[in-house]
């Protein structure tokens, strides 16, 4: 009888999946800066060729018809394979190698400037999105980790749950039967019996908060594996590709175009390798690779496995709790985090074009520094569709429930819309009194939020009730409030600094200005 198999923990299951992908991303590296050193060598030495005589050129084509081209499966049988293309070119030259006489002049020109150059580029392209890879799998690494986590948590309680059931079930049974013993009378019997009763009660409402926890961590980090997938994946692989297929589409068609110019005897071979050439394209050859490396597909999604008890398919809400209860601040918890994503989105995307319509004008000294600010902008786009995935998975498990999401989610973006409805203001109102800025003041990133993943959405900031605010105290604001519309209140910016002076007459207000009288405004303000 084989020993039942071992438990992996999720996050190193999954570390070592994406240690594959690194691998076999590293391998279709080094086939590609194979392919285009075998291009590189090839051009150069059928230059040399070409000048002394066509039998030295069969001797050249002999050699690269010793590779081994069955590392891809696939990618040999589709004649719109890059390598397929290649090993058509060989063959064409063998066949056609006594007829060749010039063209030296044409490969040469091959060999220097576009094979070299394409290698150096793709060079530079697999460390950039290796590193950008690695970051990418280390969030998500992060993401299973808070699924471990809380997956441990609820094992836990489970079990401590389990073993008070039992030890009030059996002095339950004792109760009954007036089995007393030496050591216990019923009296005692009936103290631990309402001791265990008040623990099984407490345990429940553990479990219950440890179970919603667990679910909705099992629903974040499945959308955030379903967006790593289908969106950073993808990108990252067409980042390493960059237009290496375009290169080698171009380099191949030339190669049959001068053949075809060269001699017509060489014209009915390289037709075909021509009509190949210009069929290269990075999706098909995309295609073909994920083929042969099933380590690309979707990993399965992670469902709830709870241990002794029947399939749970919703959150279960705490019992007997009043008040606001904790799938409630959840639901507004990640309602409000859903729409400042979208701010941030949309800001950043604001952001990004006003930059790129000001690069394109700019000096070779100032646009170094320009794209390094677009690059910190877009990190921060994506960041935030990574969070907004994961809130609407959970948001989409809360409304399950039937709790009203969609009214603390129209609130939210309200409020959002609004705020960037008086940004947009302020930006203009900006750009009118600096017209004569330079570029780097123009576009200064303080302007602009920057996403911080840990930030609390609902810290309260105000004095607690039962400690004394000692006024008047400073504060700076967060969110501006552009446009006053009553008498007592006061028009503000973003990054200003205000002395609050005292409490408002109404909920979420306080007095505070310059030196002018003070005024009441809304509690947007964070208090230093």
């Amino acid at each position: 009888m084989q020993p039942p198999p071992r438990k992996v923990k999720l996050s190193q299951e999954v570390k070592v999946h994406f240690a594959e992908q690194l691998s076999c991303l590293q391998n279709k590296q080094q086939r590609d800066t194979e392919l285009l050193e075998d291009i590189r060598s090839y051009s150069k030495q059928r230059a040399a060729i070409e000048r002394e005589y066509g039998q030295a050129l069969q001797r050249l084509a002999s050699q690269f018809l010793k590779r081994d081209w069955q590392r891809g499966r696939s990618e040999l049988g589709d004649s719109r394979s890059v390598f397929a293309v290649w090993k058509g070119v060989i063959d064409s030259t063998m066949c056609v190698g006594q007829a060749r006489v010039t063209a030296s002049e044409i490969y040469r020109s091959m060999a220097l400037e576009v094979a070299k150059t394409t290698r150096m580029s793709k060079e530079h392209l697999l460390k950039k999105s290796m590193e950008q890879l690695q970051k990418v799998q280390a969030e998500f690494l992060e993401t299973v980790k808070e699924v471990d986590k809380s997956k441990k948590q609820f094992m836990h309680l489970q079990r401590v749950s389990e073993v008070a059931k039992e030890k009030a079930a059996d002095v339950e049974a004792r109760l009954q039967k007036s089995d007393h013993g030496i050591f216990h009378t019923k009296g005692s019997l009936q103290k631990l019996s309402t001791k265990f009763s008040g623990q099984l009660a407490q345990n429940a409402q553990q479990l219950a908060a440890a179970q919603n926890e667990y679910l909705l961590t099992l629903g974040a980090a499945n959308a955030h594996l379903e967006h790593y997938y289908c969106t950073e994946l993808p990108s990252v692989m067409k980042t390493l590709d960059g237009d290496l297929y375009e290169w080698l589409r171009d380099h191949m068609t030339l190669i049959s175009q001068t053949e075809i110019e060269t001699c017509h005897i060489t014209q009915e071979r390289f037709h075909g390798v021509l009509e190949a050439s210009t069929q290269v394209c990075r999706e098909q050859n995309l295609l073909l690779f994920l083929q042969d490396h099933t380590a690309f597909t979707l990993m399965p999604k992670q469902h709830f496995q709870p241990e002794g008890i029947n399939k749970v398919c919703l959150l279960e809400p705490p019992s007997g709790s009043t008040g606001e209860s904790g799938l409630e601040k959840e639901a507004r918890r990640w309602a409000t985090r859903t729409a400042r994503d979208y701010k941030i989105k949309t800001h950043s995307g604001q952001m990004l074009q006003r930059m790129e319509a000001r690069r394109q004008q700019a000096s070779e000294a100032e646009v170094a520094g320009m794209e390094r600010r677009m690059e910190e902008v877009r990190e921060n786009v994506r960041k935030a569709e990574v969070s907004k995935v994961k809130a609407d998975a959970r948001l989409t498990l809360l409304r399950q429930t039937g709790l009203d999401v969609d009214a603390w989610l129209s609130g939210a973006m309200g409020q959002v819309l609004e705020e960037l409805e008086q940004e947009r203001r302020l930006s203009e109102a900006r750009k009118s009194n600096r017209e004569s800025t330079t570029m780097a003041e123009e576009f200064d990133l303080a302007e602009f939020e920057d996403y911080d993943d840990d930030v609390d959405l609902f810290e309260d900031t105000r004095p607690s009730t039962g400690t004394t605010c000692t006024y008047p105290y400073t504060c700076r604001v967060i969110f501006g409030y552009q446009q006053a519309c009553q008498a007592d209140e006061l028009s503000i910016s973003q990054g200003e600094e205000l002395e609050v002076t005292e409490d408002g007459d109404m909920e979420e207000w306080v007095k505070c200005g310059w030196s002018e009288p003070s005024m009441t405004m809304r509690d947007k303000v964070l208090r230093s």
